[in-house]
């Protein structure tokens, strides 16, 4: 071939993408009998077969980059998906765009910027630490007695920043890294959202998710909820419950206790202060 090809579009008769079939899915065969390889694709990737395999994300040729890249960021609250297919209104696959082609823009050109960002000023600056975690259930593995976690946070239409991975003892502490973002109008209405993880055992596979929480960049703006007339610089801290996005029952899988210092830009005098 002339490239490298990692996805195959899995179509029916009439041409609509069903589905995909990755160099993931080939990892799977591999805790696999060799009866597998008698079933064709459609079988390998029915939902008797292969329950926990994600639906593709579909997008328009006419989506913004800074959309595309939210939606793959998106995807790592449940399994890290790299590819996007462009269809159509009848959901024909036209062509995909993938992570190697978003890594080759950001080498190539500036990050882009979506049009509604232009001249929008900014409102203030946010500072987020991840400081501790608790209540957290214990796992136990047969490759090491204690695993390590790290947070990520993730701020709209940017890439999502981790902390260093610290020992799962009884509180683990993140608060040496500290994390500022820049809000302006295009943010409210969108989260902030905070993931813990455990971190992978190998080189290959995901690091697994062990909770989420999300926070309103709209409170956080005005004020933490107590109005723009307040003072220009805020703290707080607060424990937040994390959520599995799996789990149906919507019960709390921990908490996490984050600092946030929001630094509301003087418009009368034009600077932050």
């Amino acid at each position: 071939m002339s490239a490298n090809v990692s996805v195959l579009a899995v179509v029916d008769k009439m041409g609509l993408l069903i589905n995909s079939f990755s160099g993931t899915d080939l990892r799977r065969l591999t805790h696999m009998d060799h009866s597998a390889l008698v079933l064709t694709v459609g079988e390998f990737i029915d939902r008797k077969n292969y329950p926990d395999k994600p639906d593709p994300l579909r997008i328009k040729k006419e989506c913004m980059l800074l959309d595309a890249i939210d939606m793959i960021a998106d995807s790592q609250k449940t399994r890290p998906m790299h590819h996007l297919w462009m269809c159509d209104v009848t959901s024909r696959a036209g062509g995909l765009v993938s992570l190697t082609d978003f890594m080759r823009i950001f080498s190539t050109y500036h990050l882009p910027v979506h049009p509604q960002s232009f001249d929008v000023p900014d409102l203030g600056s946010l500072s987020v630490t991840a400081m501790l975690v608790r209540h957290v259930a214990a796992t136990k593995s047969r490759h090491r007695t204690q695993r390590c976690l790290f947070v990520g946070v993730r701020f709209p239409g940017q890439s999502m920043m981790r902390t260093p991975a610290a020992p799962d003892n009884e509180n683990p502490s993140f608060r040496t890294s500290s994390f500022t973002f820049k809000i302006d109008a295009s943010h409210l209405g969108r989260n902030l959202t905070l993931y813990l993880y455990d971190k992978r055992k190998f080189f290959f596979g995901p690091d697994k998710l062990i909770g989420q929480a999300e926070v309103d960049i709209a409170w956080i703006a005005n004020g933490f909820g107590k109005g723009v007339a307040a003072q220009l610089i805020q703290e707080v801290k607060r424990w937040i419950p994390l959520h599995h996005p799996n789990n149906s029952a919507g019960g709390s899988v921990g908490e996490i206790l984050v600092r946030l210092v929001y630094a509301r830009r003087n418009h009368i005098a034009g600077e932050d202060i």
